[in-house]
């Protein structure tokens, strides 16, 4: 009981670090500049805590630093998409369409590349999310065509994410310990943003602005990036604890069943995000779709 209780508990840390998120794309706008310095400053501060929570160790390899680029640039990348996102229609389509693609996709590449077992509860709870994602899209009060993209792009990304992952978790004897491999993914992200916060502009020049005309000064934006990097380390920290003991195929699709339920709350309840009949049964759907992966 108490290793899920943990998990239940990581399961809010991540709202609460999508509820940040949304705090910050409030605050701050959606442009490049806003993204990259989120990403950098929280990247940083998370790589300082995790060194900390390691002993200050630090692990490097070859493949473990390809591998913490590529993760870096997908991140980067479906993070501000995100916060496209969310400014146009909130915070759970954002969350439905990430979490399920992080836990869909390395789900499928496991059966087709790693000849990993095959299980029809499984097979009925995929096709519960992917029909819960599309009923996301349907309906009254469907998003338009370019969120619908933008969603569909991060629901990709993170499922690359979760793959690149997977394969370095598999592959122990040239990759570094998950511990440290997420200061090395801190750090290598930091750089990657900073380098395209000097090289990457936005389409228009109006949203360069947005940053410094925004309602609070720059001291609270780093509160609210550190702050995300606290709340995201706690939940990384509280999922390896879990790891010890629950296997994986229980472990991933609870949280992310968990936290696609919470930060859909988190959304309907602080931020007064529109639940519509749709979304709430999407919700529902991809929160079933993960109960299947439990059953072995």
């Amino acid at each position: 009981m108490k290793d899920y209780l943990l998990l239940l508990i990581a399961d809010l840390m991540l709202a609460v670090g999508f509820t940040i998120s949304k705090i910050y794309q409030k605050s701050a706008g959606t442009s490049f500049r806003a993204g990259f310095i989120f990403s950098a400053l929280s990247s940083l501060f998370t790589a300082l805590i995790f060194w900390v929570y390691n002993g200050f160790k630090f692990g490097l390899t070859w493949f473990s630093f390809v591998i913490a680029v590529i993760g870096s640039v997908l991140c980067t990348a479906y993070t501000l998409i995100g916060f496209r996102i969310m400014k146009r229609r909130g915070m759970s389509l954002y969350t439905l369409f990430l979490m399920t693609g992080g836990m869909t996709l390395p789900y499928l590449f496991g059966l087709v590349f790693l000849k990993e077992s095959f299980s029809i509860f499984r097979l009925i709870g995929l096709a519960l999310i992917i029909a819960g994602v599309f009923f996301s899209v349907l309906g009254k009060g469907k998003p338009d065509k370019l969120t619908v993209i933008l969603c569909s792009i991060v629901f990709v990304l993170n499922g690359f994410v979760s793959i690149v992952n997977k394969i370095h978790g598999i592959n122990v004897d040239i990759a570094a310990d998950p511990q440290e491999f997420v200061v090395l993914s801190g750090l290598i992200n930091f750089v990657i943003n900073i380098i395209f916060l000097y090289t990457v502009k936005d389409p228009t020049d109006h949203t360069d602005e947005e940053l410094t005309k925004s309602k609070n000064p720059i001291p609270v934006l780093v509160t609210l990036a550190l702050l995300s990097s606290i709340v995201g380390g706690v939940s990384s920290v509280l999922q390896l604890e879990g790891a010890k003991y629950i296997d994986a195929s229980l472990l991933y699709p609870f949280i992310t069943g968990g936290s696609i339920v919470l930060s859909s709350l988190a959304g309907w309840i602080f931020f007064k995000e529109k639940a519509t009949k749709n979304m709430i049964i999407s919700v529902a759907l991809a929160f079933v779709g993960t109960l299947f992966f439990l059953q072995l």
